[in-house]
């Protein structure tokens, strides 16, 4: 099953001078304050680790929310290896908001697997806005406000999840009545749940037993359910040669590159059918973008100027703690808040021929933000 790879999300692209793009944004983050990691609690009592596997015909109705908000921390453009103010420097401050709503129907389920469920994307909502600088390096700086509206073809559709033992793969299809695209199914995943943030499931645990789980789960982590197709308006399409700074990849686009780091949880209580997992983590995702950037910047770039991408490295850290709550009668995820703090390195280098101009010109930046994800179970 594929995994995240939600759609482009900041970045900004200001031609004739193409190479501008890069060192305008990139989708970042938004952050409410992060909560620190607990110690483990002086106690060795032991309890059964929190295991999904609902009851048949289980129905769960559950909100996610992404808040996002990033600004440039630093920008550097270079001409034939040196520094240069031919191309602005470009910086933004954005902000950014998802929210997806979906009920779970389990109709069977394994320990920590679901083997057959229907998700019905009821709601799916994406908004964002931001200030972008332009500074020439003589004086003069342009400012601009930017808006983005987005919605997916997901939204009011149903879809059923079926696991082919045989194959060890699910099989993805719209559920009974509903029909659309199969490309916007590729990147779902039937796990909501978070269920690499558990323990294992065969032997009971202390409370303050800690344990380590791999980077990369991350993505199932930060993208539950997948990466859902989004399709994004801009405010900034009719101005000639400027793309929209939220279109740019960003933190959560950058999931698919090379994960390093250390994800650590901590079972923190477990009282009243309600177990706490405490989460502490500190993240790097080096992400090849060439695809998406190049197909901003020919988008943009007139008709007379020739673009040639040499790389397009984007470089996520994320560092936070947040805190899993999982209902042990109804063996699944209840609630999930994570509060990260975020950088994301952008280094690009493209050759620009045309208008006067055949040089190789690289951008290097740096922008600072947060990010909050938030999940609720309705009742």
């Amino acid at each position: 099953m594929n995994h995240p790879n939600s759609r482009s999300s900041n970045g900004l692209v200001i031609l004739p001078v193409a190479v501008a793009a890069p060192m305008v944004c990139m989708f970042a983050s938004m952050l409410v304050p992060a909560t620190g990691a607990a110690s483990p609690p002086a106690s060795t009592e032991t309890v059964a680790p929190p295991t999904f596997i609902p009851g048949a015909d289980t129905k769960v109705e559950r909100v996610y929310t992404w808040r996002l908000s990033s600004a440039t921390e630093s920008v550097q453009v270079l001409l034939d290896g040196e520094e240069t103010t031919e191309v602005p420097a470009a910086s933004t401050d954005q902000t950014s908001e998802r929210s997806l709503t979906v009920t779970d129907t389990f109709t069977r389920s394994d320990v920590n697997r679901p083997l057959e469920l229907t998700r019905s994307f009821d709601d799916i909502t994406f908004e964002a806005s931001g200030d972008l600088s332009l500074d020439s390096g003589n004086g003069m700086v342009a400012e601009l406000s930017f808006g983005c509206d987005g919605d997916s073809d997901l939204d009011g559709v149903a879809v059923k999840f079926t696991w082919d033992a045989d194959d060890e793969e699910y099989l993805v299809k719209y559920a009974e009545d509903y029909e659309g695209e199969d490309e916007l199914l590729e990147p779902l995943d039937p796990d909501a749940d978070f269920l690499a943030l558990l323990p294992a499931p065969d032997e009971d645990v202390e409370i303050g037993a800690t344990w380590e789980i791999e980077p990369a789960d991350l993505r199932s982590v930060l993208l539950p359910g997948g990466a859902v197709s989004m399709g994004k308006e801009s405010e900034m399409d009719a101005i000639y040669g400027v793309v929209d700074p939220l279109l740019m990849p960003g933190i959560l686009d950058t999931l698919d590159g090379d994960p390093a780091g250390e994800v650590t949880a901590m079972l923190k209580s477990a009282e009243d059918g309600i177990v706490t997992i405490a989460l502490n983590l500190e993240v790097e995702f080096e992400s090849d973008q060439i695809g998406p950037m190049e197909s901003l910047i020919e988008a943009a770039a007139p008709e007379d100027v020739t673009v040639e991408m040499e790389t397009a490295n984007f470089t996520s850290t994320l560092t936070g703690t947040g805190a899993l709550v999982w209902d042990t009668e109804k063996n699944v995820a209840q609630s999930l808040v994570l509060e990260l703090k975020t950088t994301l390195t952008i280094e690009i280098a493209v050759q620009v021929d045309g208008m006067g101009v055949n040089a190789p010109y690289q951008l290097n930046e740096v922008r600072e933000g947060a990010l909050q994800l938030e999940m609720t179970t309705e009742e």
